[in-house]
């Protein structure tokens, strides 16, 4: 796969992420309870794990049979550096807002009996393991077929870091998010060398795990 495959792939991922968001128009027209911010995350991740196993199972891109086991140290250092990626987001913020002039902050709040939801979980379980599998099963090893594997990793990033930047958010007169971006990237790269080292997506996911569960809880 060339970039520019990848990076239509990645427009389409998008573009079907805000499709499924349709849900919710649809049931608040209907004035339906099980509709609304509290879900969102749960709902939409729910629908976009479904629909990217359909896909890449049609497509013949993944298999069960492809999920391998890592050597077991990588587990606990995915572990790790999900947990410690949320505290590497403040001096990462700082340098963004040096660069940028911005004033974005990053608060640690430590309550965590706020933050478990049906919308919790699927940010921290359903999501992670839909974009891990997109982004890394798919993408990454599709262009690591192709260009050497430093530059795979890079590019692995890079689209997982577009996927954050809102780009449809134009269409709504909305304004791009760079900080989203340039956090993803970095969060992107882990993940992304994580799956490469390991030769299994299982670490991936892990980190993915831990640094949402991270974010949620503080």
């Amino acid at each position: 796969m060339n970039v520019f495959r990848s990076l239509l792939y990645t427009l389409f991922f998008l573009v079907f992420i805000e499709i499924l968001s349709l849900w919710i128009v649809i049931g608040e027209a209907w004035n339906a309870d099980f509709v609304g911010y509290p879900y969102i995350y749960f709902g939409n991740g729910l629908l976009e794990l479904i629909g990217l196993f359909l896909f890449m199972h049609f497509t013949k891109r993944f298999r069960f049979s492809d999920l391998k086991a890592s050597k077991s140290y990588f587990y606990p250092l995915a572990m790790i550096l999900g947990i410690g990626f949320s505290f590497l987001q403040i001096p990462l913020n700082v340098v963004y807002n040096l660069i940028n002039g911005d004033e974005y902050q990053i608060a640690l709040d430590f309550q965590w009996n706020d933050h478990f939801s049906l919308n919790t979980f699927g940010l921290v379980f359903f999501i992670p393991i839909a974009e891990e599998l997109f982004f890394r099963q798919f993408l990454q090893k599709e262009l690591a077929m192709k260009y050497p594997v430093w530059l795979s990793i890079v590019l692995s990033a890079l689209l997982f870091a577009l996927i954050h930047l809102g780009l449809l958010s134009i269409i709504a007169g909305g304004d791009l998010n760079w900080h989203s971006a340039y956090i993803s990237l970095f969060g992107g790269f882990i993940a992304a060398s994580l799956f490469h080292f390991s030769k299994s997506i299982g670490p991936a996911i892990l980190f993915h795990v831990f640094w949402n569960a991270s974010v949620a809880v503080f």
